[in-house]
C-alpha cells in the first residue's frame, strides 16, 4: 500500500561563503524538485522527477548529483541553462523504500546548489476510465430518435470490442451502457437473440458494464414507494439475463435523495458512482454538490441509510465530461480539440496526481470520461495503448465491468473507508 504524498522541494541560495561561491558560479536563485508518480516501464523501474532551476546568468553545463548514506545514487547531466527559469524531467531508478537524500546541481568543477529530502516511493496508480454515452431523454432530441442513437451506439461498440480483441487487456476497447432504459431498447429493436449474444459475449466477459439504474432521473422528487418501484427493473434484468446488476451511476444530477440508499441496497445495489452535473443557478460553473478538487469530504465513502441498516459504497467525481481533462486527456470524441498523445498528457496527468494524493488516500481511481451522445471511437483505447507501453504506472485501464474498481478499492482498503449519512441535498430542488 502506497500512501506516501509527493515531496517539494524549493531551495533558495544562501549568503554564506558555500552559498556565494554558488552564486557566483552559477547564479542559482531558486530550485525546486519534485518526484511525480509517472513511474516508466524500464528496469530497474524509472521515476520522472521534474526540476525547476531558475538562474540569473546562463550555465554552460550542469548535472545533478543525488546521494543518500554516503553513496552517489545517480548522476543526471542536465545541459546548459539559460538565464530566467528552466524546466527540465528526469527518470531516475525509483527508491524501494523512503530515503533520506541530497541532491546536488554541479557544473562538473564545484557545487552550485544543493538540498536534503526524503525520497518516497512513488504512488503506483490505477486509473479505470469509463467510455459511454450520457442521454438526456427527451431534452436534446426525440425520444424516438434518442433510442435509436443508443442502440446504435451499441452496435458500434461492439465492432470496437472485436477489432481490439488482441491489444495488451488494460488497453482494449471497453463500454458501459449507463442505464436500463439505453439497454431494454436493444432487444426490443434488434431482437431478443441478438441482446442474449451481447450479453454472452460482451457483458459477462467485463467487456461491456450495464449501469443498474434505470436512467439517472431525480430522486429528490420520488416519494418512498416510487423509489422501490424503480428499482423493480434491476430484478427483471437478474431473471432475465443473470446477471448480478449491482452497481450503478448516477449521472448528470446535482443530487441524490437519501431515501435511494434503503430502497436500492434492498434491490441489491452495492456500488454507486455520482458524477453531477456542474451547473447551479447561483455560480454557473460550480457546483453546490461539494465533490470538486479540494473538498474536505472524501471522494469514496459507504453511504449510510436512513437507520444505519443499509449502505452503499459510493465513489463521487467532479463532472463525468471535464474529469479526464483535468489527467491531461480530452478524449471525449463530441468536445474537440482531442488531446491523446502521451507527451501532451504526461505533465498534466503528473500535476493532477499530485493535487489528488493530498486530499485521497488510495490508488485507484475511476475515472468517467465521456460526453452528451457520445459516438464510441478508439481514441482512448489508443491512447491507453501508447502510455501504458511508455509509463508502468499509473496504468490507464479501459472500463467495462463497472463492478471492479470498486471492489478493488474496498478488498484493498475497506476498513479505511469513512461512513457518511444524510442527503445529497440537489442544487436544482
Amino acid at each position: 500500500m502506497r500512501l506516501t504524498a509527493k515531496i517539494v522541494v524549493v531551495c533558495f541560495i544562501s549568503c554564506a561563503a558555500a552559498g556565494e561561491s554558488a552564486a557566483q558560479e552559477g547564479n542559482v536563485k531558486r530550485w525546486v524538485v519534485v518526484p511525480t508518480a509517472l513511474v516508466s516501464r524500464d528496469t530497474p523501474p524509472q521515476q520522472q522527477v521534474d526540476l525547476s532551476v531558475a538562474v540569473d546568468k546562463p550555465v554552460a553545463t550542469c548535472s545533478l548529483n543525488v546521494w543518500a548514506d554516503g553513496r552517489l545514487l545517480a548522476v543526471k547531466p542536465l545541459g546548459a541553462f539559460k538565464a530566467g527559469a528552466n524546466n527540465v524531467s528526469v527518470l531516475l531508478p525509483e527508491p524501494a523504500q523512503a530515503v533520506a537524500s541530497r541532491w546536488e546541481l554541479s557544473d562538473g568543477i564545484r557545487v552550485l546548489a544543493t538540498t536534503n529530502l526524503i525520497w518516497q516511493t512513488p504512488r503506483h496508480w490505477t486509473l479505470y476510465v469509463v467510455k459511454s454515452a450520457h442521454v438526456d431523454i427527451g431534452l436534446h432530441d426525440s425520444q424516438y430518435k434518442q433510442r435509436q442513437m443508443t442502440v446504435g451506439f451499441i452496435d458500434q461498440a461492439r465492432k470496437l470490442a472485436d477489432r481490439t480483441a488482441d491489444w495488451p487487456d488494460a488497453s482494449r476497447y471497453r463500454y458501459v451502457i449507463e442505464g436500463l432504459w439505453w439497454w431494454q431498447n436493444y432487444p426490443l429493436d434488434r431482437s431478443e437473440q441478438a441482446a442474449d449474444e451481447i450479453v454472452e459475449k460482451y457483458v459477462k466477459t467485463g467487456l461491456f458494464g450495464i449501469g443498474a439504474s434505470h436512467s439517472g432521473n431525480r430522486t429528490e422528487t420520488y416519494g418512498d414507494e416510487e423509489l422501490c418501484r424503480s428499482a423493480y427493473c434491476i430484478q427483471q434484468m437478474r431473471d432475465r439475463w443473470g446477471l448480478p446488476m449491482d452497481t450503478m451511476l448516477m449521472v448528470d444530477n446535482n443530487g441524490i435523495t437519501w431515501p435511494l440508499v434503503t430502497a436500492y441496497a434492498d434491490a441489491g445495489i452495492k456500488y454507486l458512482g455520482f458524477f453531477p452535473n456542474g451547473w447551479n443557478p447561483k455560480t454557473v460553473g460550480g457546483s453546490m454538490i461539494d465533490v470538486w478538487r479540494g473538498s474536505k469530504l472524501p471522494h469514496v465513502f459507504y453511504w449510510q441509510g436512513p437507520g444505519k441498516k443499509t449502505r452503499l459504497l459510493v465513489w463521487s467525481g467532479p463532472h463525468y465530461i471535464s474529469t479526464g481533462k483535468t489527467f491531461g486527456f480530452q478524449t471525449c470524441s463530441n468536445r474537440p480539440p482531442v488531446i491523446a498523445t502521451p507527451d501532451a498528457v504526461a505533465p498534466k496527468m503528473a500535476k493532477r496526481l499530485a493535487e489528488l494524493e493530498k486530499e485521497y488516500p488510495y490508488d485507484v481511481w475511476l475515472v468517467p470520461n465521456y460526453d452528451d451522445n457520445e459516438i464510441p471511437d478508439l481514441t482512448f483505447s489508443k491512447l491507453a495503448k501508447e502510455w501504458n507501453a511508455l509509463w508502468r504506472w499509473p496504468e490507464l485501464r479501459t472500463t467495462g465491468d463497472l463492478s471492479l474498481p470498486f471492489k478493488e478499492v474496498e478488498k484493498r482498503f475497506g476498513d479505511q473507508i469513512p461512513t457518511l449519512s444524510g442527503m445529497m441535498t440537489a442544487g436544482w430542488a
